[in-house]
């Protein structure tokens, strides 16, 4: 099978097309001749494999001057300087994430369901809970596979979460639809108040 452009311009430059980075700094540098750069520091969680062109390890566009700016060092270790020009052109999603201290974490298979139908599982909260909630509907991630090609697609996925009242009725909380990507997420930055919760979530190949 042909390789896409995409793919062909970002093994061109030593990227991963379809991978994910870690984006470890930011700053600014400055030039014997005055001009400001932007540039960020990637790394390759691979730890090897680096980006090629311009401000990488390599790169002739570094000298004595801009060298010491950020101790830069010249090593395959996965890190890498580039621009925030390059960054943004070929890197298209930046997903921030927040650390908290005492995250808990469960996983449950649900049922299988019918195409169009929906599938079921049920959360019961027996206090408060007072930090943040993520609730996930996770497909198995196309890097994972056997084979190592990037070729499967991911199917539809539909995802309400309701709370279960106390006459029995069902209060809608959230709801998310997304396709073409592994993960939908529904988020309650408050936290969630203790009780029985169900999420419903439907995937369509």
């Amino acid at each position: 099978m042909e390789e896409d452009q995409d793919t062909y311009d970002m093994k061109a430059v030593g990227l991963i097309d379809g991978h994910a980075y870690s984006l470890i700094k930011a700053c600014e540098i400055k030039t014997e001749l005055g001009a400001i750069v932007r540039l960020v520091l990637i790394r390759n969680p691979w730890g090897k494999k680096e980006w090629t062109g311009d401000w990488s390890d390599k790169s002739p566009l570094w000298d004595d001057f801009t060298k010491k700016q950020i101790n830069l060092e010249v090593k395959n270790d996965g890190c890498f300087w580039m621009s925030m020009k390059d960054y943004d052109d070929f890197f298209y999603i930046t997903t921030m994430c927040f650390f908290m201290s005492g995250y808990k974490e469960d996983t449950q298979i649900t049922d299988w369901h019918k195409s169009g139908e929906f599938g079921i599982a049920k959360l019961t909260l027996n206090k408060d809970a007072e930090q943040a909630v993520c609730i996930t509907v996770d497909q198995i991630n196309c890097r994972f596979k056997e084979n190592g090609e990037n070729e499967q697609e991911y199917a539809d996925v539909k995802m309400f979460v309701t709370k279960i009242m106390e006459d029995g009725t069902q209060k809608f909380l959230d709801g998310e639809y997304e396709g073409q990507i592994p993960t939908v997420t529904c988020s309650f930055k408050n936290g969630l108040l203790a009780g029985e919760y169900l999420i419903l979530f439907s995937v369509d190949f």
